[in-house]
């Protein structure tokens, strides 16, 4: 009788102990956002393409670029943009991720605060913007060539202040100094399908 080598074998308790875990340590650092209502340094990047909707945002020091860098998960060279602020204010905020689990399809995971998020020191790279748009001293400066090549963008926009309502974007890339999330939730709920733009 021959006997059958066995390559690997999943052991259904430590992967569950291991997931159930995942899931709790996200838990617990939404739960601290939530109680201390302040983050430092705060990057969200490298999960793919997520969603930032907001109500209305109003912001100083603003820096925006087209960008030739690192575009995500695009294969081919897609520009980006990069929007800087120096401090901005944010009502109605929500950020969202889909993610398409095994053995349970589709979720999105909400991040969403029900009180004025305070922001310094804020970074986002998107691919996708929708949005009613204020600016006060507006400036546009195109790069040549040269330029281009060095920084890495074909042109450049900056403002003392901006003012966005009604906003849909969708971003690789998220990073705060300092976020302070009053009044924040977090949810998990399960959709049909991812949304489509």
């Amino acid at each position: 009788m021959e006997e059958e080598e066995a390559f690997g074998r999943i052991v259904k308790m430590k992967f569950f102990i291991a997931f159930f875990s995942g899931f709790m340590l996200l838990a617990l650092v939404a739960t601290t956002f939530g109680i201390t209502s302040t983050a430092f340094v705060m990057p969200i990047g490298g999960m793919g393409e997520f969603y930032v909707t907001f109500d209305k945002l109003e912001g100083k020091g603003f820096n925006l670029d087209s960008n030739l860098e690192d575009n995500g998960q695009q294969e081919d060279v897609a520009p980006l943009v990069r929007s800087e602020l120096e401090g901005a204010t944010v009502y109605g905020l929500h950020i969202y991720k889909e993610l398409n689990l095994p053995f349970i399809g589709w979720i999105r995971m909400n991040i969403e605060s029900t009180e004025p998020t305070l922001i310094q020191g804020f970074v986002q790279e998107a691919r996708f913007i929708e949005a009613d748009v204020t600016f006060n001293n507006l400036g546009i400066t195109q790069h040549d060539f040269n330029e281009m090549m060095v920084e890495h963008a074909f042109w450049n926009q900056s403002a003392d202040a901006i003012s966005i309502t009604d906003a849909k974007i969708m971003t690789d890339y998220l990073f705060q100094e300092i976020i302070s999330l009053d009044g924040m939730t977090f949810s998990v709920e399960r959709i049909d399908s991812p949304e489509q733009n």
